[in-house]
């Protein structure tokens, strides 16, 4: 990893948090989905690799490796927790 790809560790990021609901009734669930409102940031993510995948909390991606796809995973509080190529 270079310079620019740990220079995004650390990085506070700006989310938006709504809620969801789930179900019906007595089965019905509440969660929280985090969505990235951040053009600044996704504009430096893809400066640095155009092949990227931003994951703020709760994400799942698919498992396939692209050796020159940057990850970037998000925590609940907007913060960048971890960058890897995959």
């Amino acid at each position: 990893m270079n310079e620019r790809e740990e220079a995004l560790v650390g990085r506070k990021v700006n989310l938006t948090v709504t809620d969801v609901e789930y179900g019906k009734d007595e089965n019905k669930k509440i969660y929280k989905r985090y969505e990235v409102v951040d053009p600044e940031f996704e504009k430096e993510v893809k400066a640095i690799s155009s092949e990227n995948r931003i994951f703020p909390p709760g994400t799942a991606g698919t498992m396939d490796f692209k050796s020159d796809r940057l990850n970037v995973y998000i925590n609940k509080d907007g913060i960048v927790e971890m960058v890897n190529y995959g």
